[in-house]
C-alpha cells in the first residue's frame, strides 16, 4: 500500500479518535442515549491508539527512506507520547485535552508527510 494512502486512512482515524474522545462525554452526557456508553469503553479507545501507532509507523518509516525529513516522524512521536500520557490515571481530569492534541499530532504528521512527499517526487 502507497504510504499516501496509509497517511490518509491514518488522517481519517486520527479525527475519528479526536472526536471520539472530545464529542462522546458530550453526547452521553446532554442525550437520553445510554446505549452511547458502550463507546467509552477503554478497548475502543486503546484500538484507536494502537491503530495509531501503527498507521504512523508504517507510512512515515516508509516515506522518511525517501524523503530524509525527520519532521513528520518527530511530530508523529510526540503524538503518539501524548496519547500515551492520557491514559495515566495522573491526567484523567485533562484526558480529553491530552487526547485530542495527540491525535491532532499524528494528523498534523501525516498531512505534512504527504507534502514533504509531493515536494520530494516534483
Amino acid at each position: 500500500m502507497k504510504s499516501k494512502t496509509v497517511d490518509k486512512i491514518a488522517i481519517i482515524s486520527a479525527v475519528c479518535c479526536a472526536l471520539h474522545c472530545a464529542l462522546l462525554p458530550i453526547l452521553i452526557g446532554f442525550t437520553a442515549l445510554a446505549g452511547l456508553a458502550i463507546f467509552k469503553n477503554p478497548w475502543i479507545e486503546y484500538a484507536f491508539i494502537i491503530s495509531g501507532i501503527l498507521m504512523a509507523y508504517f507510512s512515515l518509516s516508509r516515506s522518511l527512506k525517501q524523503h530524509h525529513n525527520h519532521t513528520p516522524a518527530t511530530m508523529a512521536t510526540i503524538g503518539v507520547i501524548i496519547l500515551l500520557i492520557s491514559r495515566l490515571e495522573i491526567v484523567h481530569e485533562v484526558e480529553t485535552i491530552f487526547t485530542v492534541s495527540g491525535a491532532l499530532f499524528l494528523v498534523i504528521a501525516h498531512v505534512k508527510n504527504i507534502y514533504v512527499m509531493q515536494r520530494y517526487r516534483a
